[in-house]
């Protein structure tokens, strides 16, 4: 990165030096623009780490202190650009939250594919998305409507990524499938909902309720833990 020449601070060095900040060099031939250069990587990789676990608000402060701590990284364009990326996400995040508050689904999912495009590995959007489906799913399956119900457990498996909403999903598939199959031939089986836990049974209402509470949930242990 381009920059003014830093006048040599002994103190300044020092201080990168108790932090743990170039190691990597024999102390002799240390520079400070080393120093505030190592230093300028290790906060931007701690920042980036948070980032694509999609914790935006832990992300966001670790960006700016880049730009107060680190000397001549102070209009960083990467930075800037990453605080910017991370007010954006935050945003669309909380907009999508209040569409499920007020029973608008739809506009809540792109939104948080609006979150997906700045952030496709964000680990948190994507499970609201599967927790969302899954509970469109859930709704339909109650209501015998398997064709429907298959489509939008098809959509929660896009963004699953562990292998217990993997397996739960393909199960909830498979049962639609079966389901479909036998309304073609005769009344349809209902062996009810498998799930980790065991078989459900609750109202369309009380399935939307719950979809949305443990979205909201999630959203505010994270703002807790920010």
């Amino acid at each position: 990165m381009s920059k003014q020449l830093l006048l040599f601070s002994p103190l300044l060095l020092a201080a990168f030096l108790a932090a743990g900040t170039c190691q990597a060099a024999p102390k002799a031939v240390i520079t400070l623009d080393q120093c505030v250069d190592d230093e300028y990587e290790r906060l931007k990789k701690l920042g980036d780490s948070l980032f694509v676990r999609g914790e935006y608000e832990k992300a966001r402060r670790q960006y700016e202190s880049i730009l107060v701590v680190v000397p001549g990284y102070e209009r960083d364009p990467y930075t800037i650009s990453r605080i910017d990326s991370s007010r954006k996400a935050i945003t669309l995040r909380q907009q999508a939250s209040d569409a499920l508050t007020q029973n608008k689904g739809l506009e809540a999912m792109q939104l948080y594919q609006q979150v997906l495009r700045i952030n496709p590995k964000d680990p948190i959007t994507k499970g609201f998305i599967m927790d969302y489906w899954s509970g469109e799913g859930d709704k339909l399956y109650s209501q015998k409507k398997f064709v429907e119900a298959k489509g939008r457990y098809e959509e929660a498996l896009k963004h699953a990524q562990q292998q217990k909403d993997v397996s739960r999903l393909q199960i909830q598939i498979q049962n639609c499938i079966e389901n479909i199959d036998g309304e073609r031939i005769g009344p349809p089986k209902l062996t009810g909902l498998k799930i980790a836990v065991g078989v459900v049974a609750v109202g369309a209402a009380a399935l939307a309720v719950l979809t949305r509470s443990r979205i909201q949930g999630k959203l505010d242990d994270l703002n807790a833990l920010s």
